[in-house]
């Protein structure tokens, strides 16, 4: 096991991870399968997914990539392709009011959605320039952001409001940046200008698709420290898309592990670091590289991710799993191996 990963699962998110009687839920998804269709051929890409975002926590998504960590963010906040999608069961239950009740987003139209995108649900997304509209100014897309949900708002008090918000994602010297065009900035400061973008309407959900990619080390440490501090800040809920374990262990309270559209293990952070019972997790705490651990091979799990598109017969990971037996052709099991640490496998 890599015990540098479990020594930093011990930071902030632990101790946020406050007991769960009282919490408050946010999201609830329950049921979830969501299937593609591409010249003829049908393939299921969430296989029956269910879970709970509690409110005012970072809930961390992990997987390689094509386990569907991507497709789940986009379906919750209605982004998902015209053509070709398919949501073929589920629901995705929005709990946005005081007095408890609660709305499934699949069932809201175009318009239904814009009520919730942007004020009550925002994403980050992956890349930022792909993000940003390069012939506007920062400060001009910002603003636009603002004024959808703000028509009261005069346009000196909606330029005001950006510059705040900016200041709020960590920019530096923000009022200059409200005037430049995105090719100006610099990685991390586009980046912070996506987060921005999200913040500005004081959203109840933050859904963050790998929001470090692409950043060196330092900056990755900044934008995750900002993600952290816009929960404490703004008693928001956060879904942290990453395939880095290492982000999970340091900011994340809980953790889903998905497999091929499916949820393999999930639990407070803390508990799955401590003692993972799927062995995909295991093999994914593994595969991380050690600090001191010098000239040590690193475990590979073998293969790739299989296709969408390929039937598999029982448990979808039992082609790369060094455990695998007769018995996993048959689908396993949802096991406790805690209050709130479940995982499935046969054994």
């Amino acid at each position: 096991m890599n015990t540098a990963i479990l020594e930093r699962s011990a930071g902030p998110a632990a101790e946020t991870a406050a007991c769960r009687a009282g919490e408050k839920k946010l999201l609830e998804i329950s049921g979830l399968t969501v299937a593609f269709n591409k010249n003829g051929r049908r393939g299921v890409v969430l296989d029956d997914i269910s879970l709970n975002i509690p409110r005012g926590r970072i809930v961390g998504l992990v997987g390689e990539s094509g386990c569907g960590k991507t497709v789940l963010g986009s379906t919750i906040i209605g982004l998902l392709p015209e053509r070709g999608a398919e949501i073929v069961s589920g629901e995705v239950n929005f709990h946005g009011g005081g007095g408890g009740e609660k709305e499934n987003l699949l069932t809201l139209n175009y318009h239904g959605m814009k009520k919730y995108r942007g004020s009550k649900i925002s994403m980050i997304f992956q890349e930022p320039m792909s993000s940003l509209n390069p012939v506007y100014t920062v400060g001009s897309q910002i603003d636009e952001t603002i004024r959808n949900k703000n028509r009261d708002l005069t346009r000196a008090g909606i330029a005001a409001r950006t510059v705040e918000i900016l200041s709020k994602a960590g920019m530096p010297d923000p009022a200059r940046v409200y005037s430049m065009y995105p090719h100006q900035l610099s990685g991390g400061m586009r980046q912070r200008v996506v987060i921005a973008i999200a913040l500005a309407n004081n959203p109840d959900l933050i859904i963050a698709d790998e929001p470090t990619t692409a950043l060196d080390i330092t900056v990755s440490e900044q934008i995750l420290f900002l993600l952290y501090n816009i929960r404490e800040k703004f008693d928001s809920s956060i879904i942290l898309i990453t395939h880095d374990l290492s982000v999970v262990a340091n900011v994340c309270d809980d953790i889903y592990v998905m497999y091929r559209g499916t949820i393999a293990e999930c639990g407070r952070a803390r508990d799955v670091f401590a003692a993972p019972r799927n062995p995909y997790t295991i093999g994914l705490m593994e595969s991380l590289p050690e600090a001191g651990a010098h000239k040590k091979p690193l475990h590979v799990i073998r293969g790739s991710v299989p296709s969408i598109f390929t039937a598999i017969e029982g448990c979808k990971f039992r082609e790369r799993c060094d455990k695998a037996a007769a018995i996993c052709a048959t689908p396993p099991p949802l096991k406790s191996a805690g209050e709130t640490h479940y995982y499935r496998c046969h054994f």
